[in-house]
Formats: structure tokens, C-alpha cells, sequence
């Protein structure tokens, strides 16, 4: 899985990401998802 920027897709304005997967199991998937979640929401709330 991969987090991709908009501006990697074609997308010019910064704050859009677009998360990537192919064929991955989905307890991997859920565990990809989960720590995305709180490795982004750490930061936030550092901020």
C-alpha cells in the first residue's frame, strides 16, 4: 500500500492524497489504513 500526493496523480493542488493498494489481504489492508490513521492524527494533534 502507498500514500500517494495529488500532485504525484495529477491533481495540482496541494492536501489531496490518494491511497494505493492491488491484491493484499484485507487484515493487511485494515492494519495499513489503521496505522496511516494514527501516525496522521499524532501529527495533527502535536500541531
Amino acid at each position: 500500500m502507498k500514500l500517494l500526493t495529488g500532485t504525484t496523480l495529477s491533481r495540482p493542488q496541494t492536501g489531496y492524497y490518494r491511497l494505493c493498494f492491488t491484491a493484499t489481504d484485507r487484515e493487511r489492508m485494515v492494519e495499513a489504513v489503521e496505522r496511516m490513521f494514527r501516525y496522521l492524527y499524532g501529527r495533527k494533534a502535536a500541531a
